[in-house]
């Protein structure tokens, strides 16, 4: 092997040296975004099924109303926030 050889051969090892890391680098930010969506998703859904409820209760109002109770506002009950 000349020196010309081996020095081709270093520079093509450091090129995949360097992809090698880009990728990784690549992966962890993906991997970091998903997470995040995944929140995200899991709050929307949380929204959704609330909002379904509101939905269902405008229909049948005496489905949010607590047990027990048969005067009073139920508002508190819509908006828990």
């Amino acid at each position: 092997m000349d020196v010309q050889t081996i020095l081709l051969s270093v520079e093509e090892r450091d090129k995949w040296r360097t992809r090698l890391e880009t990728l990784r680098s690549s992966l962890a930010q993906v991997k970091v975004r998903r997470h995040g969506l995944e929140r995200q998703l899991k709050s929307v859904k949380r929204e959704l099924a609330h909002l379904a409820e509101l939905a269902e209760a405008m229909v049948d109002p005496g489905r949010l109303a607590p047990a027990g109770r048969a005067h009073g506002s139920q508002d508190h009950h819509l908006f828990p926030r």
